[in-house]
């Protein structure tokens, strides 16, 4: 279920804040980190996100299938590669 609270931008120091009331970070789980993403008419303040998370795990099931041959062995990916790079 969805919790609304009205709440009002603040003066902090130099920039402004909103005050988060316990209860809604306790039921949306956000910690000391978090990330912000500024749309039109509204932030969205959320757990950030790991892309990279997984990586690890999928390099280590490639190097086991031996399918993790590295993309310099194939050659340059573009003429800036090829032309002011030395290999």
């Amino acid at each position: 279920m969805e919790s609304i609270i009205l709440s009002h931008i603040i003066q902090i120091g130099n920039s402004k804040g909103v005050r988060i009331p316990k209860l809604l970070l306790k039921k949306s789980g956000l910690s000391s980190k978090v990330e912000i993403i500024a749309e039109e008419g509204r932030v969205i303040v959320q757990v950030p996100s790991h892309p990279r998370k997984k990586w690890e795990a999928e390099l280590r099931k490639a190097s086991l299938a031996h399918d993790d041959v590295s993309f310099v062995e194939n050659g340059p990916l573009s003429s800036f590669d090829d032309e002011d790079w030395e290999w």
